[in-house]
């Protein structure tokens, strides 16, 4: 009987590739949309959903701490741009149909 490995139950970021376990954070630091490069929001941010987040919190969605970089497609994300939830946002779809939308990593 194959014993299942705990980080298989968490998703995985579509941009850093790591699974989206508690303390985890995203690895990727900017977007760019067009020829501009916008810096992320992280979690407990002031632009953040939940900027009174402490160190004892985590994101209730990816798991990740207060100062560590939502991953991508976490409904906690927002936009760099419009302040939008980052995965639903015009911003990133405009993007994707025009094909200049990446990650970077910093």
């Amino acid at each position: 009987m194959k014993k299942e490995n705990q980080d298989d139950k968490y998703a995985e970021c579509r941009a850093c590739k790591q699974r989206m376990t508690p303390g985890n954070g995203c690895l990727v630091s900017h977007i760019r949309h067009g020829d501009s490069y916008y810096s992320r929001i992280k979690a407990g941010d002031k632009d953040d959903y939940f900027p009174e987040m402490t160190e004892k919190h985590r994101c209730h969605d990816c798991g990740v701490g207060k100062g560590d970089y939502h991953h991508i497609g976490c409904t906690q994300d927002r936009c760099p741009i419009c302040r939008g939830q980052f995965f639903l946002c015009d911003c990133r779809m405009d993007a994707y149909r025009i094909g200049c939308s990446e990650y970077v990593s910093e």
